[in-house]
């Protein structure tokens, strides 16, 4: 049992990692996760941070937010 203190933004980006990128993979060995967290989410992750940064889109930290 683990203390783990999350909100819904962290749960939110665990469920994208998981479904979106991990999909299936769920098993795989460490260095096959890091290759994936490199070269596909990492990418993903500047893109978005560029794109909010100069306000190309916007950050939906919540449902709130999205309307």
């Amino acid at each position: 049992n683990y203390n783990v203190h999350t909100n819904n933004y962290i749960e939110s980006w665990h469920r994208l990692l998981k479904d979106g990128y991990l999909g299936k993979m769920a098993g795989q060995r460490v260095d096959v996760l890091l290759y994936i967290l490199w070269d596909m989410v990492l990418p993903d992750f500047k893109t978005d941070h560029v794109r909010c940064q100069y306000q190309f889109q916007t950050v939906h930290r919540n449902q709130a937010d999205r309307q």
